[in-house]
């Protein structure tokens, strides 16, 4: 089932918990990190090298962003610079990186026949949510029908706002008296897009 909202302005806030907690994306399983941030999601080079300072792939720290993704159900967590000395020994490339040896990611060791699609999980954390969510959900994401609709069911007054629209599959709804949870509550997963 698809859900389309339609947003006043480019505020992306309200999602902030489920690129938190993760979305899926559709993507060239066996591409490394960097082809995949650039060509899958789209994200600006720029962002890639300067603001992603920390990579964990499936919860393993990845400092070479030539390393490949080639399991469907991976996640990949994005993380700008985190403070103190746990954030400089995460940092991708950093001096203290060597500290973290044993719990590093470790390349896999067999390499897929062909490139096939599939989905993997992006966690976005502390102010990469904002500059990278918008893209992520514009272009479609996948999550539990069950949390989407938890998280519509507490928007505010003021976030309530500022949907425009509301269409779950082929019908449109009214945000202000809808209860998404409801209607999405059956719904194992969703591919939600986000749009202005």
């Amino acid at each position: 089932m698809e859900v389309k909202i339609e947003m006043a302005g480019s505020d992306r806030l309200m999602f902030h918990p489920l690129l938190r907690e993760g979305v899926e994306v559709k993507v060239r399983l066996g591409g490394t990190v960097r082809e995949i941030l650039r060509d899958d999601l789209h994200i600006p080079e720029q962002v890639i090298d300067q603001e992603i300072q920390s990579l964990f792939l499936n919860n393993h720290p990845v400092d070479d962003l030539e390393t490949r993704i080639q399991t469907q159900g991976s996640v990949l967590s994005l993380s700008a610079a985190m403070p103190g000395l746990v954030g400089a020994c995460m940092r991708r490339g950093g001096a203290y990186a060597g500290l973290r040896q044993g719990i590093s990611w470790a390349e896999e060791e067999e390499e897929p026949d062909r490139a096939d699609m599939g989905f993997i999980r992006v966690k976005l954390f502390n102010f990469l949510a904002p500059r990278i969510g918008p893209l992520l959900l514009s272009r479609g994401v996948r999550v539990e029908g069950r949390r989407l609709g938890q998280v519509l069911d507490n928007l505010s007054e003021a976030e309530k706002g500022r949907v425009k629209s509301l269409q779950v599959g082929s019908e449109k709804h009214d945000i202000q008296s809808s209860k998404p949870a409801a209607l999405l509550s059956e719904q194992d997963s969703v591919m939600l897009q986000v749009f202005s």
